[in-house]
């Protein structure tokens, strides 16, 4: 997803969620309040603890990305169709490291993995061609088999 230019640290963008009522958009509010019950009194959950079933009307929205270790990569194992319609081509399967135009995006991806810290950003500048919209927002969860080691990452997006 190609990020507009003259952002200064990509890490700036970055909010922390308090609350539940930090997220204004309701689709970001549904999914972040699945992860949040899933999780229980654990720091993350795990992949195994989603049902799609339980989020259909979402998924057009959501991207699922493996992460790997030494050395941390992103690769995208899911990404939903409207997302795919935004760019203007089919990014599941790719690393991140590997798509021209999001070092920012992969800048905070990496920010969340290492703090271990879900996020949200609003209203991101986003030129893709192919499209009517102008910006997007993100909110980026964390999934862990053991509750320790980030293996993939759950995101959701909006498009304005």
């Amino acid at each position: 997803m190609s990020e507009g230019r003259g952002a200064e640290d990509p890490l700036d963008a970055i909010i922390k969620i308090n609350s539940l009522e930090d997220l204004k958009i309701p689709a970001f509010r549904t999914l972040y309040e699945l992860w949040d019950q899933k999780r229980g009194e654990r720091a993350m959950p795990s992949r195994q603890d989603f049902d799609p079933s339980e989020f259909t009307a979402l998924l057009p929205y959501v991207a699922l990305a493996d992460v790997e270790h030494n050395p941390i990569r992103i690769r995208l194992r899911l990404v939903g169709t409207l997302v795919t319609q935004v760019l203007g081509y089919e990014p599941t399967g790719q690393y991140m490291d590997l798509i021209p135009g999001i070092n920012a995006s992969l800048a905070r991806a990496y920010w969340a993995i290492e703090n271990k810290t879900s996020y949200f950003v609003e209203n991101m500048p986003l030129l893709a061609p192919h499209n009517h919209y102008s910006t997007y927002s993100f909110l980026g969860m964390l999934l862990s088999d053991d509750d320790e080691l980030v293996n993939i990452t759950l995101c959701i997006f909006s498009f304005d």
